[in-house]
């Protein structure tokens, strides 16, 4: 069941166990400085080999953050052999952990991704002059990705949140709603001297970090509240679910899927879990061939945990993998469903102090 991203999210791959999605103004500030770089005389082939340019760029900043941690935390020493979820943000990767490094790991991280940038400003820098006479077409977009290199590393040094330096700054743990509106406040004086210098490039920025701002104290605010429960609180419980056996075809399963009000079917075979159907693949396999079994259509290889696994983990599994839907099983027995916009619900219930609305969550479908 792939996960439902924001509307500000597009999943542009996977290399390994990596998913990376593109925040949308990340690609308005990539057509911004690719149009500017045409406009200023670049050929179209130029212009274009601009993209892998600026994509290695953030990708290094990044990876010196990677390095640092996996070198000062041995808890993440081997990150990049666990599934994880990078967003390409304008001011640069941003991606979720299970366990947060500790405080030297993630400030020589921080330091390291903007060293790294200005690295990459100086490689672009001494290459011009060689290139000047064997490539010439190629000086404006070694200018281009100087620039670039420049303004990731230099505004990450800003000391709040989001960017990098904001580590040295931020003595709580978690992000508050003091953070948020001095991180807002902020945000908009540089964007409105941005917007007066006409450095629109960096006012996408400020108004990606805005954006970011609000993510994440809702982020935090969602995990605070998830600190007190386990999976079997949010779950959808199998007996108040209609379930189908891995043996029935679509037709013998229609009236069953038609009179339910389910989005999500688990198919069983006896008591194990093979799988789940949504009813928009069902309706979409009954119409070509009606005698197929429900497992040729339905997901297989869920995502399962435990009925006692906290609430927090299962939002960091969300996170981590491209699953919207995840099974709680306890020895072998399947007892129920995770779905992420369900435990959102509940947990929106729990922050507002609703408790006749949030007990009614996992009995009703």
């Amino acid at each position: 069941m792939k996960q439902k991203q924001s509307m500000w999210l597009t999943q542009i791959g996977r290399l390994g166990q990596l998913t990376i999605s593109l925040h949308l103004i990340t690609a308005l500030l990539f057509l911004l400085i690719l149009s500017s770089a045409y406009s200023a005389g670049l050929s179209l082939g130029v212009t274009l080999l601009l993209i892998p340019g600026i994509v290695l760029s953030y990708a290094a900043h990044e990876y010196a953050h990677f390095m640092m941690i996996s070198i000062f935390s041995r808890e993440h020493r081997d990150l990049f052999n666990h599934p994880l979820h990078i967003i390409l943000y304008p001011f640069g990767l941003a991606v979720e952990l299970d366990n947060a490094p500790n405080q030297q790991a993630l400030r020589f991280s921080a330091l390291a991704g903007p060293v790294a940038s200005l690295l990459l400003a100086g490689c672009c820098l001494t290459a011009s002059p060689l290139l000047e006479e064997s490539a010439p077409a190629l000086i404006p977009a070694l200018a281009t990705l100087y620039q670039v290199n420049v303004v990731l590393g230099l505004i990450n040094m800003l000391p709040f949140f989001p960017f990098d330096f904001s580590i040295f700054t931020q003595r709580e743990s978690t992000y508050t709603s003091r953070h948020l509106v001095m991180s807002i406040f902020i945000n908009i004086g540089l964007l409105l001297v941005a917007l007066s210098l006409s450095f629109y490039y960096l006012a996408l920025i400020f108004i990606a970090s805005s954006f970011f701002s609000i993510q994440m104290y809702v982020s935090s605010k969602t995990y605070a509240a998830a600190a007190s429960y386990c999976a079997a609180d949010a779950m959808i419980d199998k007996e108040h679910m209609t379930t189908l056996s891995h043996g029935l075809s679509l037709q013998s399963a229609s009236p069953l899927v038609i009179k339910s009000f389910q989005l999500l079917f688990p198919v069983l075979q006896g008591s194990t879990l093979l799988g789940v159907l949504a009813r928009e693949s069902f309706l979409k396999a009954s119409q070509l061939e009606s005698e197929a079994p429900v497992g040729s259509c339905m997901e297989r290889n869920l995502p399962a945990i435990n009925s006692d696994t906290p609430l927090v983990e299962v939002l960091q599994t969300f996170e981590r993998t491209t699953s919207n839907v995840l099974a709680v099983i306890d020895d072998e027995q399947f007892l129920g469903l995770l779905v992420k916009d369900r435990v959102i619900e509940f947990l929106f219930y729990t922050l507002n102090d609703f408790p006749s609305e949030t007990a009614g969550l996992r009995d009703n479908e």
